[in-house]
């Protein structure tokens, strides 16, 4: 069986977290299909706890974009996005967010992480979003186990 465009996607989110010498990769894909941004996470070294992978991806799509709105745009993420990146995606109007591992692998790896899965957020919004987890998801725990147990 070949493997499925969530899972290419997401081996590109790894590519980008293990760039960023951390857990957190993310790509974003334009409605043809089309990676805009790949971005991993930031926040040490530029000092910034809001540079998560997801935001620095929105971000850089927003600026190739020219729109504020992503309608019909998909975010692929190594793991489940927290309340701040959610939020962000809402507001951005992305279309789908694919993630490989979630909150829980996070917390049981020993990760700070707000206990709020993206699903219970989602559902409080107006607009909610196609939420799609588990996308390779044992390399993204790997992933995730290998940064918090450094």
């Amino acid at each position: 069986m070949s493997e499925n465009k969530f899972e290419a996607w997401m081996r590109l989110a790894i590519e980008a977290a293990n760039e960023s010498g951390t857990a957190y990769g993310a790509v974003i894909v334009n409605q043809e299909g089309n990676v805009v941004a790949k971005r991993g996470n930031t926040v040490k070294p530029d000092h910034d706890a809001t540079c998560h992978a997801e935001m620095n991806a929105l971000r850089t799509t927003h600026k190739i974009s020219k729109s504020a709105s992503l309608e019909g745009y998909t975010l692929i993420t190594t793991v489940e996005p927290c309340s701040m990146c959610l939020a962000a995606s809402l507001w951005s109007q992305i279309g789908t967010i694919v993630f490989g591992a979630g909150v829980e692998d996070v917390l049981n790896a020993g990760g700070d992480q707000i206990a709020l899965p993206s699903e219970k957020l989602n559902q409080s919004s107006p607009k909610p979003l196609k939420l799609e987890g588990g996308v390779l998801h044992n390399e993204c725990v790997e992933l995730v186990n290998q940064h918090y147990n450094k």
